[in-house]
């Protein structure tokens, strides 16, 4: 009996690592709506076992995900990928190349609201991501084991092995 928990245990734990990190990208991938993914993450809650549990709908996924303190800078771009709008052109209405609009024309909405874009570009800087990678011993190891670990002379167990 024990020993078919523990196989349970464990095929819990491989299906959250499994789910937890490409369903946020699900309702954008597989263009299903929010409230599909909401049905789908109550349904996949009700089957794992009460110790392990999914986020409950697509908005405590993607509070989750902001919650890991990573920058992300959106930065609009012209539809057909002619240009940026940034530093110098970030006030610009239309691309510099092609002349097209950079954002959606408003059809009977309230010109007060929101104007929707084209295209946005979502640049994740590396600093921080790297900055969080060394943060911690065990993966600072791993990241520098290429320069530091040691083998035997005259065998070659990895590429970084080889004389320059």
């Amino acid at each position: 009996m024990q020993s078919g928990r523990v196989i349970l245990l464990l095929i819990t734990k491989v299906f959250l690592m499994m789910v937890r990190g490409p369903s946020l990208w699900m309702p954008v991938d597989g263009h299903i709506s929010e409230q599909i993914y909401d049905r789908i993450s109550q349904w996949a809650n009700r089957i794992l076992l009460s110790e392990h549990t999914l986020p409950r709908d697509y908005y405590s996924t993607k509070k989750l995900v902001n919650n890991l303190g990573l920058p992300v800078e959106k930065i609009h771009t012209c539809k057909n990928g002619c240009m940026l709008y940034w530093k110098d052109d970030i006030d610009l209405e239309y691309c510099k190349f092609c002349g097209d609009g950079r954002y959606k024309p408003a059809r009977g909405r309230d010109p007060h609201k929101k104007k929707s874009l084209y295209a946005v570009l979502k640049y994740l800087p590396l600093t921080p991501r790297l900055q969080r990678l060394y943060s911690s011993r065990a993966t600072a190891e791993h990241m520098t084991w290429h320069a530091t670990h040691q083998t035997a002379e005259g065998s070659m167990c990895h590429p970084s092995d080889a004389e320059v």
